[in-house]
């Protein structure tokens, strides 16, 4: 029983571990769309900024 117990409480930890990493990565996941989308945008701009100065 008491092995049955220790063996519980390290798959509780491995599990805890895993949720952890998993939720880490999605942040920068997220972290890394947020810049991308934020770099496109930016490109946009000077490109909108370029084009409105040539005439």
């Amino acid at each position: 029983m008491y092995r049955l117990s220790l063996y519980l409480e390290v798959l509780l930890m491995i599990l805890r571990l895993l949720v952890l990493a998993v939720l880490g990565i999605l942040i920068i996941v997220l972290f890394c769309i947020i810049y991308v989308i934020y770099e496109i945008d930016e490109q946009r701009l000077k490109y909108l900024a370029r084009i409105s100065q040539i005439p």
